[in-house]
C-alpha cells in the first residue's frame, strides 16, 4: 500500500480549499500527531512522519518557530516565527524581555503527516489520540482594529474590542525528536536504523535529530473582552467565564458552536495583571462571528451575557458537564470548570452599559 497521508499538502491545493485545510491543520496537530492511531480502510495505522518536500534539507523543508511556555515575569505563553537573538525577545503581554534560553523550537507541519507503512489490526479499544494542544492569542501589529468600546457597568470598567486579521497559534505540548532527512518523529528518539515513509532505509544512518513542538499560527477575527476587576486574575474562574460566554454567543446569535473558540490572555490594567477573554472564529481568515458581540451601545454583549448566565444557571450538575461548560475540545480542563463560579462572576456585569471616553489605540 502507498504512503497513508493523514492530511493533504496545504501548499498543493487551490485557494478555495486553503482556508479549510488551515482549519484542518489546527485539528491535525492534536489528532494526527506522530504516535496517534488512525483507522482507515478497516485497518489501523500509526502516524509517524512529518511530511517534507522531497530533496529539501531540514532548514528549507519546514516552517520553524519559537515558543516560550511561560514568561518568567507574567506567565503568558509567547510565540514568534522571528529568530530569537541572544538578548531574548519582548513578552507580548508584559513587554519584559524573555531570554533566549527560555524559548523552544517549533515546527509547523504544513504538508501534513504520514503513517507507518505497515498496517495493524484494528483494536477493540478506541484509537489513542493526543489532545495535548493549547491555543494562544499572540496578537499582530498589522491587525485591523474594527471597534473598541469601554463601558462602566455597576461601577466597574468593561472593555470590548474587535479585530480582523489578528493572530493566534496552536501549540502541541509534546516534544518530538524529528529526523531531518525523512521526517520520522517520536517522543522517545530516532532509531539508528529506521525507514522513511516509503519503506526504504533512511539516509540518516547516525540517527541525528532535532527536538520540536508542533505549531500552527493563523489569522482570524477576534473579540477581546477585559473585565477590569481583580477577580479576573483567577485563571479557573476566567476559564469558566470563557466557556460560558462561548456557549452564550453560540446560542444567542445562532452560531455553530464549533465555528468559534476562545482562550485567555494576560493583560496589564492599572499595574495589575488580569486575564482578558479572547473569542475568535475557528475558521482561518475569519467569518465575522465573534465581532458581532461588539456594538456601540453594548446591547449585543448584554444579550450574550444573559444567555451565558442562563446556560450555567439552568444546569443541575455539581460543577460542570456537557450540557453547560464541557465539550470534546476542553477535556483536559474539565475539572477546572465550575458553572457556579462563572455565574457569580457574570451576574456582576448585568446592567446598564454606560460608555466611557475612548482611549487612544495604536
Amino acid at each position: 500500500m502507498d504512503t497513508v497521508e493523514l492530511i493533504p499538502d496545504i501548499n498543493a491545493v487551490g485557494r478555495g480549499k486553503a482556508l479549510q485545510l488551515a482549519r484542518d491543520l489546527q485539528m491535525a496537530i492534536a489528532e494526527y500527531a506522530p504516535g496517534a492511531e488512525v483507522v482507515a480502510d478497516g485497518k489501523m495505522y500509526v502516524s509517524r512522519y512529518i511530511r517534507k518536500m522531497p530533496g529539501k534539507n531540514a532548514d528549507a523543508a519546514w516552517e520553524k518557530g519559537f515558543y516560550c511556555p511561560k514568561c518568567p515575569t507574567c506567565g503568558q505563553p509567547n510565540f514568534t516565527k522571528d529568530p530569537v537573538a541572544g538578548s531574548g525577545r519582548e513578552c507580548v503581554s508584559c513587554h519584559t524581555p524573555i531570554k533566549r534560553l527560555s524559548w523552544r523550537k517549533t515546527l509547523e507541519p504544513r504538508m501534513g503527516f504520514c503513517a507507518e507503512k505497515e498496517a495493524r489490526p484494528v483494536p477493540m479499544h478506541r484509537p489513542e489520540h493526543d489532545f495535548k494542544t493549547d491555543d494562544y492569542y499572540i496578537g499582530d501589529p498589522h491587525r485591523n482594529l474594527i471597534a473598541k468600546q469601554i463601558f462602566e457597568v455597576n461601577g466597574q470598567a468593561l472593555q470590548i474590542e474587535s479585530t480582523s486579521n489578528d493572530s493566534l497559534v496552536v501549540i502541541g505540548q509534546t516534544d518530538y525528536k524529528v529526523c531531518p532527512a525523512c521526517g520520522y518523529a517520536s517522543e522517545t528518539g530516532i532509531p539508528l536504523e529506521h525507514k522513511n515513509s516509503r519503506g526504504y532505509r533512511c539516509v540518516n544512518k547516525e540517527g541525528n535529530s532535532a527536538e520540536y513542538r508542533l505549531s500552527h499560527d493563523f489569522k482570524t477575527d477576534v473579540a477581546k473582552i477585559t473585565f477590569v476587576t481583580q477577580e479576573a486574575a483567577d485563571i479557573n474562574v476566567m476559564l469558566s467565564v470563557l466557556y460560558a460566554l462561548l456557549e452564550g454567543l453560540s446560542r444567542e446569535m445562532g452560531i455553530e458552536r464549533t465555528d468559534i473558540k476562545g482562550c485567555l490572555f494576560y493583560t496589564s490594567v492599572d499595574g495589575c495583571m488580569i486575564f482578558s477573554v479572547v473569542l475568535y472564529d475557528a475558521v482561518a481568515g475569519g467569518a465575522g462571528h465573534v465581532r458581532r458581540i461588539v456594538t456601540a451601545d453594548g446591547q449585543a454583549f448584554q444579550r450574550v451575557l444573559a444567555k451565558a448566565i442562563s446556560v450555567v444557571d439552568n444546569c443541575d450538575c455539581d460543577s460542570s458537564c456537557y450540557r453547560c461548560l464541557r465539550n470534546y475540545y476542553n477535556q483536559k480542563i474539565h475539572d477546572n470548570l465550575n458553572r457556579n463560579q462563572a455565574s457569580a462572576f457574570l451576574h456582576q456585569w448585568v446592567g446598564n452599559m454606560n460608555p466611557l471616553p475612548m482611549e487612544t489605540i495604536e
